[in-house]
């Protein structure tokens, strides 16, 4: 069987209708999980930069991958 005769077979034996439903809801849900996950940022990073806490992440080499801004105001470093 040649290249051309897979994609043939493809549209023959499944409904194209059908996939290009599946691949729009699939789009749909990928945007609205998308939105929620831009939320959820936005609220923990207001959380964070608005804490009077100093507030750090660090790697698994127990490097500093992030500082809250404030920071500057408790210990005097720069971020």
């Amino acid at each position: 069987m040649q290249k051309g005769d897979y994609a043939a077979e493809f549209l023959q034996n499944h409904d194209l209708a059908f996939t290009l439903v599946s691949t729009a809801n699939f789009a749909k849900v990928v945007n609205q999980r998308t939105r929620e996950l831009s939320r959820s940022e936005e609220k923990y990073r207001v959380l964070v930069e608005s804490s009077h806490d100093l507030i750090w992440e660090m790697d698994k080499q127990l490097r500093f991958s992030y500082i809250s801004p404030n920071v500057t105001t408790l210990l005097g470093y720069d971020s």
